[in-house]
C-alpha cells in the first residue's frame, strides 16, 4: 500500500495538470486572437500582419529592410518568400496567428474590400512568387485600346508562338514591360501574353513594372504553397493548426493557387493538409470549386473535398469525391476575428448529400455564388411535381446560356430537349450564344498574319466583318485572367 501512494500522488498530478491546461488553452487562443484583431486592424490591401507570437520569416531576396519580427509589424505580403507559425504551447503563451487582406482578381473599383486570409497553429505558408517583381498588384496595370488589329505573342520577340488576336480599338489590361519599354505584358483570357508596343495607343509604359518576360505572373500572394500541423493539441476547445480564407460581400468569387490546386471561392473556408498528404478543403459557409489532375469538385456549404499532395506538398492527383465534414474539426475555428460574421453550417446528412452528388455536374458549371442558392432549390423540391432545374437556373439566377457541359448533361442524363416545344420559355435565350465560341476559337484562323522580321511589322490584317469575329479576343483580353 505505502508503494501505491507516490503513485497516486503522480497520478493526481498529473490529472490536475490536465484540468489546469484545460483551461489555460482557450484562454491564450482568445489572447491571441484579441491581440491578431487589435494590432491588426490597420493593415491595408496587400499587407500581413504579425498577429500573435511567435513565426519565423525569409524575405523576398529583393526585398530591402525587412522588419517583420514583433507582434504589430506590418509589411507588403508580396516581401514574404515565407512563413513558419508556432503551434500551441501554453508554457510559453505561444500560439502563432498571422492575418492578411489580400486583393486577389478583386477589380480595383472596389478598393475597401480585401480578401481575409488568417494562418494560425503550427502552420507554414510559401510564396509560388520568387521574387517582389513577380507579383503585379493590379494597381500597378494599366488598360490601354490597340490602334490596330494586333497579334498577342506568348514571349516579346516576333519568332514567338500567336497565342491569338485582338481587333483594333480592343482595350487591353496591361501587367508589365520589358526592360527597354518594346514589348509590354498582357492579359490574354486565362493566360499572359505579349504585344509590340508601338501598335497600342500612346501611353507612359515607364510607370509598368519591368519583369523579365519568362517569369510566372501573380497578384501579391495570390499563389502559394501551404502545410498545417498533423492532428490535434492535447487541449480541447482549441481550432485544428490550419488557415481561414473569406471573400467579401458583393465580390461574386475570387481565384487562388494553392499547393497548385486552382481554388474559385466566393465564400469562408477552411484549409488544413492531413497526415495522408491531403489538402483538405472545408466550405463552412457558401461553395468552393477546385481543380487539380484536370478535374473539378465543387463543395457546397457543410462538406469537404480533399485532393491529394505529394511529399512535397504539391498536388497530385484528382480531387477525392466531395463528403460531409465533421462537427469537431470545425467546431472551434476562429471565425469571430473575421470581418464577415457567418455561421459554421451543419455537415449535410447522408440524404441531401446523396442530392448533392447527384448533381454535381450542374454545381461545376454554374457560378459559384449561385451554388448553395441552388442546392437549397434541389434540396426541398426535388420530389415535387413541378421540380425543373433548367427552369430553376433559367427564371431564378437568369442564366441565359448553359456551357456546352451541362448542356450535355442536361440533354444526356436528365431528357432535355433545348430545341423542342417543352422548354421554349428558355430556349431561344440559351441558344443565342450557342455559335460564339466556335468564332472565337477560329478568330486567329482567319486572321492573314504579315509578320515580318521586322517587329514593326507586328500586326494582323483581319479579313472578318461581322462583331463575331472579334469576340473571342477582344472579351478574354479586357477582363483580366
Amino acid at each position: 500500500m505505502k508503494r501505491l501512494l507516490p503513485l497516486l500522488f503522480v497520478f493526481i498530478l498529473f490529472s490536475v495538470a490536465i484540468v489546469l491546461a484545460q483551461e489555460e488553452c482557450p484562454e491564450l487562443v482568445q489572447t491571441a486572437l484579441e491581440s491578431a484583431e487589435v494590432q491588426c486592424a490597420d493593415a491595408g490591401r496587400n499587407q500581413i500582419c504579425y498577429g500573435h507570437t511567435e513565426l519565423s520569416f525569409e524575405a523576398q531576396p529583393d526585398a530591402s529592410n525587412l522588419t517583420f519580427e514583433n507582434i504589430g509589424d506590418i509589411v507588403d505580403v508580396a516581401s514574404i518568400q515565407s512563413l513558419q507559425l508556432a503551434g500551441l504551447d501554453i508554457d510559453n503563451g505561444v500560439w502563432g496567428v498571422v492575418l492578411m487582406r489580400l486583393q486577389a482578381n478583386i477589380p480595383n473599383t472596389l478598393p475597401g474590400q480585401n480578401v481575409i486570409v488568417m494562418l494560425f497553429g503550427n502552420s507554414e505558408i510559401r510564396n509560388a512568387a520568387s521574387s517582389i517583381a513577380q507579383q503585379v498588384p493590379p494597381e500597378q496595370e494599366q488598360t490601354i485600346a490597340a490602334r490596330q488589329g494586333v497579334n498577342v505573342r506568348e514571349l516579346p520577340t516576333t519568332g514567338a508562338r500567336i497565342l491569338g488576336s485582338v481587333v483594333s480599338g480592343t482595350v487591353i489590361t496591361m501587367t508589365g514591360r520589358t526592360e527597354d519599354s518594346n514589348w509590354v505584358r498582357v492579359r490574354f483570357g486565362e493566360r499572359t501574353g505579349w504585344i509590340f508596343a508601338p501598335l497600342l495607343a500612346e501611353t507612359d509604359m515607364e510607370t509598368l513594372i519591368a519583369v523579365e518576360p519568362a517569369a510566372p505572373q501573380f497578384g501579391p500572394m495570390q499563389a502559394f504553397y501551404f502545410s498545417s500541423g498533423i492532428g490535434q493539441t492535447s487541449c480541447s476547445e482549441v481550432p485544428g493548426d490550419g488557415m481561414l480564407i473569406q471573400t467579401p460581400t458583393g465580390v461574386g468569387s475570387i481565384d487562388l493557387t494553392i499547393n497548385e490546386v486552382q481554388i474559385n471561392m466566393g465564400s469562408t473556408v477552411y484549409f488544413t493538409t492531413t497526415e495522408d498528404h491531403e489538402l483538405a478543403v472545408y466550405s463552412l459557409e457558401g461553395g468552393a470549386r477546385v481543380i487539380s489532375g484536370g478535374m473539378t469538385r465543387t463543395s457546397v456549404q457543410g462538406t469537404r473535398v480533399r485532393i491529394p499532395l505529394n511529399e512535397g506538398n504539391i498536388a497530385d492527383g484528382e480531387p477525392f469525391e466531395i463528403e460531409s465534414y465533421d462537427d469537431d474539426s470545425v467546431e472551434f475555428l476562429p471565425i469571430n476575428v473575421l470581418e464577415r460574421e457567418i455561421e459554421i453550417e451543419t455537415p449535410l446528412d447522408d440524404e441531401a448529400l446523396e442530392r448533392y452528388l447527384e448533381y454535381n455536374e450542374v454545381f461545376n458549371n454554374i457560378d459559384i455564388e449561385d451554388v448553395d442558392e441552388t442546392f437549397d432549390y434541389i434540396d426541398e423540391h426535388w420530389d415535387d411535381e413541378d421540380f425543373d432545374i433548367v427552369n430553376y437556373l433559367i427564371e431564378e439566377l437568369d442564366y441565359t446560356d448553359f456551357n456546352d457541359d451541362l448542356k450535355s448533361y442536361f440533354e444526356d442524363e436528365l431528357g432535355y430537349d433545348f430545341e423542342g416545344d417543352s422548354h421554349d420559355h428558355g430556349g431561344d435565350a440559351i441558344n443565342d450564344n450557342d455559335n460564339v465560341s466556335d468564332d472565337a476559337s477560329n478568330d486567329s484562323d482567319n486572321v492573314n498574319d504579315n509578320v515580318s522580321d521586322d517587329a514593326s511589322n507586328d500586326n494582323s490584317n483581319d479579313n472578318d466583318n461581322d462583331d463575331d469575329s472579334g469576340r473571342g479576343g477582344g472579351s478574354g483580353m479586357g477582363g483580366g485572367g
